[in-house]
Parts: C-alpha cells; structure tokens; sequence
C-alpha cells in the first residue's frame, strides 16, 4: 500500500477516533442523562419557590418591546398551587389563586397552565387586542442565584428578560414600600446626575418609563425613553446605558437624596430650568385660571368627543416617553396626543411648534372630533413663570407676541 493510500485510511479513520474520544468525555463529564439532569433541575427550582416564606416579587414585562412598562406581582408557591397578587391591576391589594407547573420544554418552564386572571390578563386576547399585551404566562428558567434569592427568567412568547426576588416582606407590605418609592420619584419633575465638567444627564419620572436625556461623544442630544421596575430602594431600567463613559441601570431613592444605583457616591439633585420642567414633566391645563381662547378650543374639542363621552381632562408634558406635547383623555378611557417640537430661546422662553404627528388616538381625535381647535393656541412662542424653584406646583405659559394667550399649567 502505497503513502497516499495509507494517508487516505488516516483521514477516514479520524472521525470515528475523535467520535470515540468526545463520547468518553461525555461519559466523564456527566454521569447522568439529560432528561435526569432537566427532572434534577427542575426539582431543585421547585424547591427554591416554595422555600420562600413570604414568596417572591416578579418584575413583569409584557410586550416584546415592553411598550407598556413593567407590572408588579407577588407570587406565593406551595407544592402545585400559586397565589398572585397585583395592585397594577386591581384597586386593592387582591389575591387570586390557580395552578402552576415546571416542565421540561424549550429548557426548563415555569408555566402557570391555569387561569388566573392576574397572570394571564396580558396574554389573553380582549376587545382592544386580538393578540393582547403580548405578555407571557411560559417562563424559561434561566438561572438561579448561589444565594437561591433571585429567580432568572425569559418570557417564552415575548423573549422579555424578568426576574424573581425573595420576599423579605409580607407581600402587601412590600408593595407598600414601592408605592411610597414611586410617590417619592414622582415628587422630583427632573433630576439631574453630575459625571464630570458639564456631563450632566437628567431624569424625569413617568407612570411607564423614564426619560433621561444627555449629549453624545459629539455634543448632540440624545434623549431614550426607558421602560423601568420600581423595588424597595429604586428604580431598575430594564437596560443600563451609557452615557460619559458610566453604565447606569437605575436610581435609588433613600433618606436623603436620589443617587446613581450603579454608584451611590453620585448624588442627583432636582433640575432648576423651567423648560426642563414643563418637557419632562406632566402639567394638566386649569381652563378656569387660563385665556378665553385656549377654553373656548377645548369646548370646541369637547362639543366634537361628546359622542365618545366628550373630554375628561388635557394635559402637556412628555406622556410615558412618547415625546412632548399636548395630550387629552376622552370618555375617561381613550387617550391621544398632538406631539410639538420646543426650541429653547433662553431666558425662561420656549418656542412651540406643532410636529404634525399624533400619538395613540391623536389622529382620530384632530380628524374627527376638533382636537385642533384647542392645540392651536400653543403654535407661538412662550414666556413660563413658576411658583417654585425646584418643585412648582403650577407653570404659567404666556404668549410672548399676544399676552391675552395665556395657559395656567397644574401639577395636580
């Protein structure tokens, strides 16, 4: 046999050595099956869930792109059956029982595979939404934390990262706790963090995200809307960014100020600029201290929703990171927006021009019911005076080029 031949026999015998030599590492690596590890695995994390006395709090994000913020549950496991709280949605603190189980599927899931109408509202189909909030009641189990206090997760249907803490609380009570954290971060219109010689990013709270503002390696505003989870101590973005070189994933709240939650050293402090205030803020518009204009555009607005159970209340501000500009509930359920464009003039002065773009039922309402009559008086230029330096309870807005256009702006 000549060399060619023999090297040809080589090659093809050094698959089956290799084959041979990976099945014996196997062999030494694990001394169990796959199915008997996943049956061990998914043991161990049913033991974990009910260890907790008090239970757990889940961080729950619906929507793949978690376009409705965070709900928080408290979840109480025994041997098959879990107990679900959620003031998110309900008007007090309620709880609703049904089953739960963990399977061997796309890895090991946590499924409550019966339903409660706590767990499964945001995956179940409704009036407003043949595909519902896009939410999850199939969790991959990711990990589990070496002190078994954090539960890893990944919503089977919208991919959305989530995590289970052990209660330290009774569930009511931790929920109490947070309601008080988010009162204290609604109580700030802007905070502002210092990272260096006018590296300044600002905060402003909302019921569904977090807008936070700063400038880029080139000087250029950038401006994100992040969705967010309120804990005991703060508040957790669902993604850190970067901004001045820092990773910030969040914002604690404690005795004596707000500080970076990645770095407690750096204390925020409440923004001062007006503008900053009205933008980042939400400002409901007080027609009986404002000009006959801007309530006769509103009655006008009202008169054309009246079929939809006319107008509940307007207000301005930067709604749940959609941008800035006027907003109105209508029939006290629907809502719609005409975003504005602001330019800062300096010295206390904004310019605002209308962006000719609508949010949610914006459209419908400046097509179909009049909404233009009352956002028209705001295409002008403003002079804002305030009550309070850091927390104003009011905003007037005066037309710098028409003084009889005026509109009295209330924190309440």
């Amino acid at each position: 046999m000549n060399k060619k031949h023999i090297f040809i026999y080589l090659l093809m015998a050094l698959p089956m050595m290799l084959l041979t030599s990976c099945l014996k590492d196997q062999e030494d690596t694990f001394d169990q099956s796959a199915s008997a590890r996943m049956t061990a695995y998914l043991n161990e994390v049913s033991e974990v869930l009910k260890s907790s006395e008090n239970g757990w709090v889940l961080n729950y994000y619906p929507d793949r792109e978690q376009s409705y913020g965070s709900l928080l549950f408290t979840l109480k496991f025994d041997g098959e059956n879990v107990e679900a709280a959620c003031p998110d949605l309900t008007t007090s603190y309620v709880t609703v029982e049904s089953k739960y189980k963990l399977v061997a599927d796309d890895g090991p899931v946590l499924t409550f595979d019966t339903y409660n109408e706590l767990l499964h509202y945001c995956a179940t189909p409704n009036e407003n939404s043949y595909e519902a909030y896009d939410g999850d009641f199939e969790f991959i189990v990711l990990s589990i934390s070496e002190d078994k206090n954090t539960i890893n997760l990944k919503g089977k249907r919208s991919g959305n990262l989530m995590t289970m803490q052990r209660l330290n609380f009774e569930g009511e009570e931790y929920l109490s706790i947070t309601d008080a954290v988010r009162e204290v971060a609604a109580s700030y219109s802007v905070l502002q963090a210092s990272l260096g010689e006018e590296n300044v990013v600002k905060f402003a709270y909302g019921d569904t995200f977090f807008s936070v503002s700063y400038k880029d390696e080139e000087g250029n505003k950038v401006s994100e809307s992040l969705p967010y989870h309120v804990t005991d101590k703060g508040i957790v973005f669902y993604a850190p960014f970067e901004a001045y070189g820092k990773t910030i994933s969040g914002l604690i709240y404690n005795a004596e100020a707000p500080t970076l939650l990645d770095d407690t050293s750096i204390v925020l402090g409440p923004s001062t600029d007006i503008i900053d205030q009205l933008v980042y803020g939400e400002w409901y518009v007080d027609f009986e201290n404002s000009s006959p204009a801007v309530l006769e555009g509103a009655m006008a607005f009202n008169s054309g929703a009246a079929a939809l159970g006319g107008l509940s209340y307007t207000f301005f501000g930067n709604y749940n990171g959609y941008g800035f500009g006027y907003y109105a509930v209508v029939g006290g359920r629907y809502i719609g927006g005409e975003l504005f464009d602001y330019e800062d003039e300096g010295d206390d002065t904004i310019t605002l021009t209308s962006a000719d773009s609508y949010v949610a039922n914006g459209s419908y309402f400046t097509n179909n019911c009049n909404m233009g009559a009352a956002t028209a008086p705001y295409n002008a230029t403003f002079k804002l005076t305030k009550d309070n330096v850091e927390n104003p309870t009011y905003i007037l807005m005066t037309d710098v080029n028409d003084p009889e256009n005026f509109t009295k702006l209330v924190a309440e």
